[in-house]
């Protein structure tokens, strides 16, 4: 059965990542004639450029020391692995992330240009 996350569990997650992550704007689109238009949530504004960030810190920050210092791995197409890189480097640990074959060449290059401490 699927549990819903609770009030808590999302203060705690805020409370996480307060000092971590860029508190991004809300900025408005346009409005196309409705009340309140379209916003954008400019989450490029990341260290990572990608939300990926907010989940994989949190995760990782849920972790004991000792879980930690086991390492972290994660297998992604590029945002998670930079955002697990980013985490692991933050928190002084080791992080490998398996990419599929077909990961992007950009991709690949953003990991390796933020040196996260990621092995391929």
């Amino acid at each position: 059965m699927l549990e819903l996350t609770t009030l808590k569990e999302v203060q705690g997650a805020a409370e996480r990542l307060k000092d971590v992550i860029v508190r991004t704007p809300l900025v408005p689109l346009h409005s196309y004639g409705t009340k309140h238009g379209i916003m954008l949530k400019p989450e490029t504004l990341q260290p990572v450029t990608s939300f990926k960030l907010r989940g994989v810190f949190n995760a990782v920050a849920s972790l004991t020391k000792k879980q930690r210092q086991k390492g972290l791995s994660t297998f992604s197409s590029g945002n998670t692995a930079q955002a697990l890189g980013w985490t692991a480097r933050y928190f002084r640990v080791y992080a490998r992330s398996v990419l599929m074959d077909s990961a992007p060449a950009s991709k690949i290059e953003a990991i390796a240009r933020a040196k996260c401490g990621i092995t391929f």
